[in-house]
């Protein structure tokens, strides 16, 4: 594993204990160490798929999109759990406007008034990993901008 690939490790590592999963962490009984009584009795009302789910979100579009593909898979997830991923097709949440509209500009290199006539901030559409959004070009040129997420 590259040095630049251990936090993302540890953060995945993070998220499964977060939600209560680190009987996947460690099938030898350790992962009862891993997570406190506290954070147990917090989301303890949840059950383990959503858990499973609510992890897959916030580990990010990625995590989303195999979430979403494994909901269709009923030859290897169980019923329960294809039942709440589906929740990922129909629920799943965009990457917050400001932070897309951040990428767009740091991907174009410059600020938005050099590129743009009109940009309409408010997507138009949005998935797991991607959203579009209305701008007009400095020549009148009406376009769609989508970005994808990297993560």
């Amino acid at each position: 594993m590259a040095v630049h690939e251990i936090g993302r490790a540890r953060e995945i590592l993070g998220t499964i204990v977060k939600y209560g999963l680190s009987d996947w962490v460690s099938k030898g009984g350790m992962g009862k160490y891993l997570i406190s009584k506290k954070r147990l009795a917090r989301i303890d009302r949840f059950n383990q798929w959503e858990r499973i789910r609510m992890a897959l979100e916030e580990l990010g579009p990625t995590f989303v999109k195999f979430g979403q593909i494994l909901a269709d898979r009923p030859d290897i997830v169980p019923e329960e759990l294809r039942r709440e991923l589906r929740k990922l097709q129909d629920e799943a949440q965009p990457l917050p406007d400001e932070i897309a509209i951040k990428e767009i500009e740091t991907q174009l290199g410059r600020p938005f008034h050099e590129v743009f006539r009109d940009f309409d901030r408010t997507r138009i559409a949005s998935a797991s990993m991607a959203q579009a959004y209305k701008a007009v070009l400095l020549n009148g040129e009406q376009v769609c901008i989508k970005i994808q997420s990297r993560i």
